[in-house]
């Protein structure tokens, strides 16, 4: 048999196979809190698509940390932090209105576990905006 077959026509690609969740489509606000040299940070940014086990997480700022806390705008999680790894990541130049509009990275996040230490939310919150739990 030849390796170097490609699949049929509307079969999922390798990577697609290999994953355990099905991903769906779905764009939504997400807020990216990273630990950094200076603190937590957060990054703005949109998810592209979205599984029971990560999500692809689209934004105009570096990441640099493999470890991120996700707050994914889904009104069933909106008050909820999701601890993810980085498991691998692009960036493309984008031309924005004629001009050079700089880079945009892509992300692919694997699920690790729900924020569930107060204190740890109460950081992550702030870093976000957002205030702390009373």
């Amino acid at each position: 048999m030849n390796d170097t077959t490609s699949p049929p026509a509307g079969s999922p690609s390798g990577s697609e196979q290999d994953r355990r969740h099905q991903r769906f489509r779905y764009h939504t606000a997400v807020t990216v809190v990273t630990d950094g040299p200076e603190g937590f940070v957060a990054v703005r940014a949109r998810s592209d698509d979205i599984s029971a086990g990560g999500a692809k997480i689209v934004c105009d700022e570096r990441i640099t940390s493999q470890r991120v806390y996700l707050r994914i705008l889904i009104p069933e999680l909106a008050d909820t932090f999701v601890e993810a790894e980085v498991v691998n990541s692009r960036n493309e130049t984008v031309t924005r209105l004629g001009t050079d509009g700089g880079e945009r990275f892509t992300y692919n996040t694997r699920f690790q576990k729900f924020v569930s230490d107060r204190a740890m939310l109460d950081v992550l919150r702030v870093a976000a905006g957002l205030p702390a739990t009373a």
